[in-house]
């Protein structure tokens, strides 16, 4: 994907004024960032020859009227879009700005398990309280009475054998 690069603002103009200046503007600018942008000038910046070949790209655009006149027109029409994505931007804000103070001021009942429902009803307990004591007291009179053989445990639940 190709990256825009405004080629006024790497010859430290001003890209609003780009269209309105001379050739004789482009070409000081262009002195001016060489001499302070040059290899040679700053030798222990490793990203230095990159800055300037991208300085001599920008100037060569700018330098030709042909190629100078489409950069403008593709400068014209990226800062349209830049003003219609804002404008856009800006009622999605503000609709949902809206739509967030209506639903904050409408009262939601509070559900007494939470915001989230479990995604299964809850189970039934094998046995209720009753039963369960019911069935201890079933197991303690065969063991007084010696009823119990064995007791066996398989997965997780005792099974005893009378």
């Amino acid at each position: 994907m190709a990256v825009f690069m405004n080629h006024y603002s790497v010859l430290g103009l001003a890209s609003a004024a780009g269209p309105n200046l001379t050739d004789e503007e482009i070409s000081k600018a262009f002195k001016r960032m060489a001499l302070r942008l040059h290899p040679d000038k700053t030798p222990r910046n490793p990203n230095a020859h990159s800055n300037f070949q991208r300085l001599l790209t920008s100037y060569n655009i700018l330098k030709n009227p042909i190629s100078r006149k489409e950069f403008d027109h593709l400068l014209q029409v990226q800062h349209q879009r830049q003003n219609q994505a804002q404008s856009c931007h800006h009622q999605t804000c503000n609709k949902r700005q809206r739509e967030e103070q209506q639903q904050s001021s409408m009262k939601r009942p509070r559900h007494p398990m939470g915001p989230c429902m479990p995604s299964e009803p809850p189970k039934k307990p094998a046995f209720t309280m009753t039963e369960f004591f019911m069935e201890l007291d079933r197991i303690r009179k065969s063991v007084a009475e010696g009823g119990v053989h064995k007791v066996a445990v398989n997965e997780g639940y005792n099974h005893i054998r009378l």
